[in-house]
């Protein structure tokens, strides 16, 4: 594949990409960092820490940003991965008023999570929530062929659904823990906004961990 580019990292400082739509009624904001390759053994315990962050209106960011704090209409966080490199995400969908603070606000449980890392309890419940996902979506002839398909197509060790759904089991709040400090990580911290706004050099003055 000689003409394929490979991702070699150098980011050493948050980063800022402002889209300016001067009709746009809302924000739309995506907090990202770099993260693993989709290979990595890491995959396993990030997909369990992603449901606990992010996903649904039982994770993390739902509950504070949007219940308690009532900050943005819809926030999420997704991860995805190439051959040589990864990334996990927070979209949320925001009032222009109240970007700074929610960013401010996203920030604040990244670095809660980073530092004191994920509950016994949420990494129980988390399982539980995979293992009733996969299930369901195990009766759809077209999801195991995806999932299988990637696979193949990817070149990596073929997983059956049993063993991707044991090493899932074989997680350990530990191991998440350990993750969260090596990719939550202040200098590769990334902001692209859509507003009706122009770029403010006070948007990447907020990307700082506290």
């Amino acid at each position: 594949m000689k003409d394929t580019e490979w991702v070699e990292e150098h980011q050493i400082e948050p980063k800022v990409e402002v889209v300016t739509k001067p009709d746009a009624q809302q924000a739309h904001l995506t907090l990202g960092i770099r993260a693993f390759h989709r290979d990595s053994d890491d995959r396993f315990a990030w997909n369990l820490f992603n449901l606990i962050m992010g996903v649904s209106f039982t994770s993390r960011l739902f509950k504070e940003i949007r219940e308690k704090r009532g900050l943005c209409y819809h926030i999420r966080s997704s991860v995805d991965n190439w051959k040589d490199v990864g990334y996990w995400s927070i979209y949320a969908g925001v009032a222009t008023n109240k970007v700074k603070e929610a960013i401010q606000a996203i920030l604040v449980e990244l670095s809660k999570a980073r530092e004191k890392g994920v509950t016994n309890a949420e990494v129980a419940v988390a399982k539980k929530r995979i293992k009733t996902m996969l299930a369901f979506k195990s009766e759809d002839p077209e999801f195991m062929g995806e999932f299988y398909g990637r696979q193949e197509l990817f070149g990596q060790k073929m997983l059956t659904l049993e063993e991707y759904l044991a090493k899932i089991d074989a997680i350990t709040k530990q191991q998440i823990d350990i993750l969260l400090p090596r990719y939550i990580r202040q200098e590769t911290l990334n902001l692209a906004l859509v507003w009706n706004k122009p770029r403010e050099e006070k948007l990447h003055s907020l990307l700082r961990l506290p």
